[in-house]
């Protein structure tokens, strides 16, 4: 899976670097927005598996939901004249990557304090606190 963060050059401008795992660990930097750097890392996910037989093989349902996506997608470029049948079979898989990718575990920032990391827990609700006392 590929990280993106963001770093400030020298000059102070802002740009964006996305790290992700092959064999190693390989960070690529230099993205001067947001988009280009998700794209280039939507690019190396994809390439994980090379077929959509391997992805379901390595159980990995977000690979094989973009996988899937994308050979419609192209299917869809090469005829538009399927363009109606086409549209909600690209919803299909395409409202599932956004699902698996909420659902996706989020990478821990050691640089977030405490309070910043536990703001996300969710906790049982207690009516006792809201009564009004006296």
């Amino acid at each position: 899976m590929a990280t993106i963060s963001e770093y400030e050059t020298a000059s102070g401008a802002k740009r964006y670097q996305v790290r992700y795992v092959e064999p190693q660990e390989i960070e690529k930097r230099g993205f001067k927005s947001r988009a280009d750097a998700e794209r280039f890392a939507g690019t190396v996910e994809v390439t994980k598996y090379a077929t959509l037989n391997e992805a379901m093989a390595g159980g990995d349902a977000l690979a094989e939901a973009e996988i899937r996506y994308r050979l419609l997608a192209e299917a869809f470029e090469g005829q538009p004249q399927l363009r109606s049948q086409l549209n909600s079979q690209l919803e299909r898989p395409k409202a599932e990557i956004v699902q698996l990718r909420a659902l996706a575990p989020k990478p821990s920032d050691s640089g977030k304090s405490e309070s910043e990391t536990t703001s996300g827990k969710v906790v049982a609700f207690d009516a006792d606190r809201f009564r009004k006392s006296g």
